[in-house]
This record gives structure tokens, C-alpha cells and sequence, in this order.
């Protein structure tokens, strides 16, 4: 099994356009205050913040992974999707 990046690591990861990487500065694992704005990974805070919304996704080039995660984030956030 893989050890968690530690600050200061260089990491590499795939993304959409390929290979991403970059540098651990931060690992947050709780709820902090950001240039005015708090962040907090709570999905009860979000669950139904898109309520009543509809997401239509329009793409480039097709991209079954992008599609869904943005679907299903759109659908946790209590909306739905064209």
C-alpha cells in the first residue's frame, strides 16, 4: 500500500488533459478559514444547495469520467442533470 504524501513531497496524479504534478504545501483534514472563506467538507451543510437546479453539460471533447463526476456531485448537492 502507498504512504499518505507527507508536506514537501512531490506528487503526481492523472487528470484530464493527462499527468498533473506538483508539491505538497497542506494537508487539511479539518475545517479552516481561507482569504474570508470557511471551508468545511460537511455534506449535511450542502445537501440540498442546488435544489430545484438543473445542470446541462456541454464538453469539447467527450469525456465519460469528467461527465460523471460532475454529475453525481450535482445530484449530491440535491439537483439534477440533462
Amino acid at each position: 500500500m502507498k504512504e499518505e504524501p507527507k508536506k514537501g513531497d512531490e506528487v503526481t496524479w492523472k487528470s484530464h488533459g493527462g499527468r498533473a504534478e506538483g508539491k505538497v504545501v497542506k494537508k487539511v483534514t479539518k475545517a479552516m478559514d481561507i482569504k474570508g472563506h470557511h471551508i468545511a467538507a460537511s455534506p449535511e451543510k450542502y445537501a440540498g444547495v442546488c435544489s430545484g437546479k438543473k445542470m446541462a453539460t456541454l464538453f469539447f471533447e467527450p469525456s465519460t469520467r469528467t461527465r460523471l463526476s460532475f454529475e453525481a456531485a450535482m445530484l449530491e448537492l440535491g439537483g439534477n442533470v440533462l
